[in-house]
């Protein structure tokens, strides 16, 4: 399908296309939240409560940041139709169509709007936490840190605080129901865990098995990857 046949006019397939994409870097930044947040503050001083806002062309969202700050109770959303924006701009887009994030932050991310579609996800992630040392909030704390949504620091405060928990739950189901299709208990899940977990990457007693806190967490070697 050509860009012809997928957008209704021309500057609808200029701003899909790379033009697009190359603003994303020209839009972000500490910088330009600031200055949007000074622009809402006078634009809006008489407009009393906002109870409710949706951006047509959100980009990466600093509007609708600038006036989160603002209005923290309102209900913001954004469309954009460039493809390559990240999960948090798609989120805006899909619940400006009526999509329902989950009430929290998902167990072992720092968002609410990925993976809501597989209770099994969650064990996913942790598998990847054993062999490397890092899994989901890391990533999406990185893209963030890119992005100049969240400095670094704050962004190793939230992988340290959610990254490689153990799974008791995801999306609020518990790990032994999830288990239970696959005809495996929580204990026969925790001995494959711990069987193939690096060893190099986690802090183990003197006799080599894997040190774990009262809620069965490892301990990482070195937090920072270092």
């Amino acid at each position: 399908m050509t860009d012809e046949t997928r957008f209704k006019t021309e500057q609808e397939a200029f701003w899909a296309g790379d033009f697009g994409t190359e603003y994303i870097g020209r839009n972000e930044g500490p910088a330009l939240l600031a200055s949007n947040l000074a622009f809402f503050t006078r634009a809006l001083a008489s407009a009393g409560r906002l109870n409710s806002c949706v951006e047509s062309g959100a980009n990466v969202g600093m509007n609708l940041r600038a006036l989160r700050l603002l209005y923290p109770a309102a209900e913001l959303a954004g469309i954009e139709i460039n493809a390559a924006w990240d999960g948090l701009a798609n989120a805006l887009i899909a619940q400006a169509k009526g999509f329902f994030t989950f009430d929290q932050a998902v167990e072992g991310s720092m968002v609410n709007y990925e993976n809501l579609d597989n209770h099994q996800t969650g064990i996913h992630d942790y598998f990847k936490f054993l062999k490397f040392g890092f899994s989901r909030a890391t990533d999406i704390a990185c893209l963030h840190v890119r992005r100049v949504r969240i400095s670094r620091r704050d962004g190793l405060e939230i992988v340290h605080e959610r990254d490689g928990r153990f799974p008791w739950t995801y999306l609020g189901k518990r790990l032994e129901d999830i288990l239970e299709p696959l005809d495996m208990t929580v204990d026969e899940f925790i001995r494959v865990c711990d069987q193939f977990t690096n060893k190099k990457i986690f802090k183990r007693d003197g006799a080599g098995a894997l040190l774990k806190d009262r809620h069965g967490n490892l301990e990482k070697v070195n937090f920072d990857n270092a």
